[in-house]
């Protein structure tokens, strides 16, 4: 079983914090789907910010995961945040590429991922400033 990661633990202590007026991420964010919750895209939302799924993930799913594609045992496609929003590659991954000297459980072949980078983004609104009258 692998231990939360650095991003894992920073998306759910900024998601819980609250500024000295009492604000917190729900209520800056940015909500495209009434009553979904926050867009973030992060490691963590990659897997509709389940840590238990991430935490029990085998390198065949996280493989899986990486190529946007639901394991036989899951009809859930990882690549969705918990919203239902797409979580892009690119933009959670910084440096992403093949690690061809890691021992790959799946018999078709392939490359095991790797990223330099895990990234954090949190969108947030941007309501018009209401005109001086």
């Amino acid at each position: 079983m692998r231990s939360p990661s650095a991003t894992d633990c920073a998306q759910e202590q900024i998601a819980t914090t609250a500024d000295r007026h009492g604000n917190t991420l729900d209520d800056l964010c940015y909500k495209p789907i009434r009553g979904k919750g926050c867009i973030i895209e992060s490691p963590l939302n990659y897997w509709r910010s389940d840590r238990s799924s991430v935490m029990k993930a085998t390198p065949r799913e996280i493989q899986l995961a990486t190529a946007c594609v639901a394991s036989v045992e899951s009809a859930e496609i990882p690549c969705m945040s918990k919203i239902g929003v797409p979580v892009m590659e690119d933009v959670i991954l910084g440096g992403i590429s093949c690690n061809y000297t890691a021992k790959n459980p799946d018999p078709c072949g392939g490359c095991i991922p790797q990223a330099e980078a895990l990234v954090l983004t949190f969108l947030l609104l941007n309501t018009p400033e209401v005109p001086c009258q």
